[in-house]
C-alpha cells in the first residue's frame, strides 16, 4: 500500500483512514482535553495536492485534504517537507524531530505549543500501522534489556517513554531502561516491577520536568506517591573542594594564569553544594600568556537551582547588574525557554565568569525570536538554516566579556561531510586549519558560537571534542597542551579530556579541559544522543 500512496485517490483514503483510527485510540482524549486547539498543516513541497491537515481539539481529531480554512482560531503549526519525508514521520521510519535538525522537515509557528502536542505523535505511528497493518520497530527492544520485564511492566514503560517530548527521548528512554534495571538489581529482584521503573523514573527526571511526570502517572492510574520515599534526590558526585581550590592554583601554576584564591572560594561558597556535588571540569586555552584564563565549572540537571544561579549571582555581588543587555537577555531566556539544568563558570584570577542555561533542544527559531538578543545573531539565520543547525540546546552567557554563546549538540558517530565542515568555517569568513584538524573537527561532540552586542559577526566559532583516552589528545598542538595533560590533578582515576579548535579572524586556538571528577565527557556525550544528526 505504501508505495501507492502518492495516488490522490490512495493518499486521500489514507488520510481518512488514518485520521479516523488516530480519533479512536484511547490514550487520545486525556491528551486532547490538556492542549489547546491546535491544526497541523501539511505542506508537502514536491506534491502539493496531496496537502491535507490535522485538526486537534476536546471532541477528537478531525482531518481532510487542502488546506483547513475552518478553524481560524485555532493555533497553527505549518509542517512542510517532501511527501517521502512525511511518509516516513507517519510511518516511524523517520524521527520527526531528527528530520527537523537536519532541514528536512520544518515547522513554522510556536514550538512551545507543537512540544505539547509531543505525546500525539507516535500515536499517530500507531493509527499507521492500523491502517496500513505494519510495524515500526521499537528503540528500547529486548536486545536493550538485560533483566526479565513482565508485560504489565513493559506496557507502564512504553506508555511513559511515548509520552517524553520527542526532542529528549532518545536519551531519556535508554537511560530510564537502564536506571529501572539497576533499581531492580539493588533489591535483588527476579524481575522488573513497578516499583523499579517508578522510582527510577524520578531520580533520572530533571526538576523542571517532574511536574509533568506526575500528571503523566496520573493519567495512567499509578499511585506515585507510595515510591517518593525510596527516590534518590542527590548529588551524583562528592567532590572535596578544599582539594579543589588547591588543584585550581597548581593549574594555574602549569598554565602561568595568576590565581586568586579569595576571588575562587567566593564564587564556590555561593554555589557550594553544585561544585561539591555535580559533574565539574576545568578548562584553558593555548592564547597567549598574558591574555590566557582558567576556568573551573559544574553542570547540574537533576538537583533544582533555587533560586536560579543568575540571581544568586546578583544577590551574592558575583556580578553587578549595569543596564548591559546581557542581563536582559539571560532572563528572557530563563523566562522563554524550558530549562533542564545549569552551569557556572568561576575563572580563577577574576571570579564569577559564565552562567550556562540548558534548555530542551529547540528551534533555533525561538533564539531569533527572541527580543534581547545582539543583532549579530540575527545577521546569521540565513547561515544556520544553510548549515542544517536548525536545532540549538543551550546558551552560555559571560559576564566578563560581556559575550553570548550558541551551542549545538551533534549526535555521535559524526555523519557530516569533511567539505561541510570546511564550509562551516569559510561561510562564517574564517580561515580553515590544516586538513588534519579539520578532519578531527568532524568528530566534534558540539558546535558553539559566539556573539557580542558590540559587533554584527560572529566573533568565534568552536568545535568541541571529547576524550576518553588521554592518549588521543593531540598535545602536539602547543607545548601547553602536552604539560595540562601530563600534569593537571584530578579527583577522579579516569584520564578524561575535552579539547577544542576555536577560529576565529585572528586565527586558531585550541582550548584544553580536563574532565576532574570522571563525569563530564559522559555528561556531555549524553547530550549529543538528543543533537542534531549532521550539519551540512
Amino acid at each position: 500500500m505504501e508505495d501507492e500512496l502518492q495516488d490522490l485517490t490512495k493518499w486521500t483514503e489514507y488520510i481518512e483512514r488514518l485520521t479516523k483510527e488516530f480519533h479512536d485510540l484511547p490514550e487520545v482524549p486525556p491528551i486532547l482535553a490538556s492542549i489547546e486547539p491546535t491544526v497541523f498543516q501539511y505542506s508537502l513541497n514536491d506534491h502539493p495536492e496531496l496537502n491535507f491537515w490535522h485538526a486537534f481539539d476536546k471532541n477528537g481529531i478531525r482531518g481532510g485534504m487542502g488546506e483547513n480554512t475552518e478553524d481560524n482560531d485555532y493555533i497553527k503549526l505549518i509542517h512542510k517537507a517532501d511527501f517521502e519525508v512525511v511518509r516516513k514521520v507517519f510511518s516511524g521510519e523517520q524521527n520527526p524531530i531528527e528530520a527537523t535538525m537536519t532541514g528536512i522537515y520544518l515547522v513554522e509557528g510556536d514550538m512551545t505549543k507543537l512540544m505539547a502536542c509531543a505525546s500525539l505523535l507516535p500515536l499517530q505511528v500507531v493509527a499507521h500501522e492500523k491502517v496500513t497493518g505494519s510495524k515500526s520497530g521499537n528503540e528500547n527492544s529486548a536486545a536493550c534489556r538485560t533483566m526479565e520485564w513482565p508485560q504489565e511492566i513493559d506496557q507502564i514503560f512504553e506508555k511513559v517513554v511515548n509520552g517524553i517530548p520527542e526532542a529528549v527521548r532518545p536519551v531519556v528512554s535508554v537511560q530510564l531502561l537502564e536506571a529501572a534495571e539497576e533499581k531492580c538489581k539493588e533489591r535483588n529482584g527476579n524481575s522488573m516491577a513497578e516499583v523499579d521503573l517508578i522510582v527510577a523514573l524520578f531520580e533520572i527526571t530533571p526538576p523542571a520536568f517532574k511536574p509533568t511526570v506526575i500528571e503523566d502517572l496520573k493519567k495512567l492510574g499509578i499511585d506515585y506517591d507510595r515510591y517518593l520515599p525510596k527516590v534518590q534526590s542527590d548529588f551524583k558526585c562528592k567532590n572535596d573542594l578544599d582539594q579543589m581550590v588547591k588543584d585550581l592554583v597548581t593549574i594555574g601554576d602549569i598554565v602561568e594564569v595568576k590565581s586568586d584564591v579569595d576571588k575562587i572560594w567566593k564564587v564556590i561558597r555561593a554555589y557550594e553544594k553544585f561544585f561539591a556535588g555535580a559533574p565539574v571540569s576545568i578548562r584553558t586555552t593555548t592564547k597567549p600568556v598574558e591574555i590566557r584564563d582558567v576556568a573551573i565549572r559544574y553542570v547540574e540537571f537533576f538537583i533544582a537551582h533555587n533560586p536560579n544561579p543568575y540571581i544568586t549571582a546578583i544577590n551574592e555581588g558575583l556580578i553587578e547588574k549595569n543596564g548591559h543587555p546581557i542581563h536582559e537577555m539571560i532572563v528572557e531566556a530563563i523566562d522563554k525557554f524550558q530549562i533542564m539544568g545549569y552551569g557556572v563558570d568561576l575563572d580563577i584570577t577574576n571570579g564569577m565568569s559564565k552562567i550556562w542555561p540548558f534548555v530542551v533542544p529547540e528551534s533555533i527559531d525561538e533564539v531569533l525570536s527572541m527580543k534581547t538578543i545582539p543583532d549579530s545573531i540575527r545577521n546569521y539565520e540565513e547561515y544556520f538554516k544553510k548549515h542544517g543547525l536548525t536545532t540549538f540546546a543551550l546558551f552560555a552567557f559571560d559576564f566578563m566579556n560581556k559575550t553570548t554563546n550558541l551551542y549545538f549538540m551533534l549526535k555521535q558517530p559524526p555523519k557530516s561531510s569533511y567539505e561541510s565542515c570546511i564550509a562551516l568555517v569559510e561561510d562564517l569568513g574564517l580561515k580553515v586549519a590544516s586538513e588534519d584538524i579539520m578532519k578531527a573537527c568532524l568528530t566534534a561532540a558540539h558546535l558553539n558560537f559566539t556573539f557580542t552586542w558590540e559587533s554584527e559577526k560572529c566573533e568565534r566559532l568552536c568545535f568541541g571534542i571529547g576524550e576518553d583516552d588521554y592518549r588521543n589528545v593531540p598535545v602536539h598542538l602547543h607545548p601547553m597542551m602536552r604539560d595540562f595533560v601530563d600534569k593537571t590533578p584530578l579527583q577522579s582515576e579516569k584520564q578524561k579530556f575535552v579539547w577544542g579548535v576555536t577560529f576565529t579572524p585572528n586565527g586558531v586556538y585550541y582550548k584544553i579541559e580536563n574532565d576532574y571528577n570522571g563525569t563530564m565527557v559522559d555528561f556531555i556525550g549524553m547530550g549529543c544522543k538528543a543533537g542534531i544528526e549532521k550539519y551540512i
